[in-house]
């Protein structure tokens, strides 16, 4: 294990106290909360940064939000990504973790999954498109072998639901994102927490970095 230490029941309880209202008092009084939050998650980072640089050669920037920046005035979560040096990453693909409250859940999860939605420019969203159906063979025989539960939303954040395969032909045709959530229990056992994100990494890196060179290639 790197830097990361861990989250603890007082990050979880962080997240499942903010107010409907008056969010930016909340962040004000529970600054060092929030604070501590960002280093770990900062941290994990950098030690999932520092995996994918040696299982897989990888070479892509990363940057993250930060609660004690205020983002979450805004948004009950913190975000970050790996993503290419194309555009700006709000417009990227991305490989990304999460951590929060989504969805209007009251309970925090934490998330890393690919997402392919933010890519802004149609012919640039196209082109992924088309070329994760090239692959999409590769990625199906991934997930059929994959012990990691995966859910799916399309590019305009519908969630699919069925099983695997048939929500995975859907998803194709208008793919959104992908990701793997992790509970609270998971997230407090640092060490199968680690694991269980490199788990996913392994799965979604190889098709990740294989896309972004598919572009590259499709636009020479």
């Amino acid at each position: 294990m790197g830097t990361f230490r861990g989250f603890d029941k007082e990050d979880l309880e962080f997240f499942e106290k903010i107010p409907d209202k008056n969010q930016a008092g909340y962040y004000q009084d529970n600054k060092e909360q929030a604070k501590h939050i960002d280093a770990e998650f900062i941290s994990l980072f950098k030690d999932i940064d520092i995996f994918l640089k040696i299982e897989f050669n990888s070479n892509y920037k990363w940057d993250a939000k930060r609660l004690s920046q205020g983002f979450g005035r805004d948004f009950d979560s913190i975000w970050g990504a790996w993503h290419s040096d194309k555009r700006k990453r709000q417009e990227d693909i991305q490989l990304f973790m999460n951590f929060g409250l989504f969805d209007d859940e009251q309970i925090p999860m934490f998330n890393v999954g690919m997402a392919l939605r933010n890519i802004t420019d149609e012919k640039v969203y196209e082109i992924y498109r088309n070329n994760l159906k090239s692959i999409s063979d590769k990625m199906k025989k991934v997930l059929e072998n994959s012990k990691n539960k995966y859910n799916f939303i399309d590019d305009e954040d519908k969630v699919i639901s069925g099983n695997m395969l048939d929500t995975f032909s859907q998803w194709v045709e208008l793919p959104g994102s992908i990701w793997v959530s992790f509970d609270t229990k998971t997230i407090l056992d640092t060490t199968s927490f680690i694991e269980k994100i490199k788990s996913v990494m392994r799965e979604l890196y190889p098709i990740f970095d294989l896309l972004i060179k598919k572009e590259d290639e499709t636009m020479q």
